[in-house]
C-alpha cells in the first residue's frame, strides 16, 4: 500500500532538472557549514566565485531554481519584490533547533 502510495506521489511531482541538482551541489560544498541563511546577492557572488558549476548567471533561472528546490523541500526560498533582496534558508534544521530553544 505504502509503495503504491509513493507512486503515486512520485508520478505526480515533476523531476528536478540538473540544473537544481548542480546548484544544490553548489550549496552543500560551497556555503559555509555555519551559514543558515544568505540573501540572493550573497549567492550570485558565490557562483561568479566558484566557476565549474556550468549555471547560468541570470537571476531570474536561479530564482526557479531556488523556488524548485523550495518547493521539493530541500531549502526555503523567500522571494522579494527585489530578487537581490531574497532569503534562502539552507540549513532549516539548525534554525528549528535556534527557534525551538528560544521558544
Amino acid at each position: 500500500q505504502l509503495l503504491k502510495a509513493n507512486e503515486v506521489v512520485r508520478k505526480r511531482c515533476p523531476p528536478i532538472s540538473l540544473s537544481c541538482h548542480v546548484l544544490y551541489a553548489v550549496l552543500t560544498e560551497e556555503v559555509p557549514s555555519d551559514t543558515v541563511a544568505f540573501t540572493l546577492s550573497y549567492l550570485l557572488q558565490l557562483l561568479d566565485v566558484v566557476k565549474n558549476h556550468g549555471l547560468s548567471s541570470n537571476t531570474a533561472e536561479i530564482t526557479s531554481y531556488l523556488t524548485t528546490l523550495s518547493d521539493k523541500g530541500y531549502i526555503v526560498f523567500f522571494p522579494a519584490a527585489d530578487p537581490s533582496d531574497s532569503w534562502i534558508v539552507f540549513r532549516q534544521e539548525v534554525l528549528l533547533e535556534e527557534v525551538n530553544g528560544i521558544i
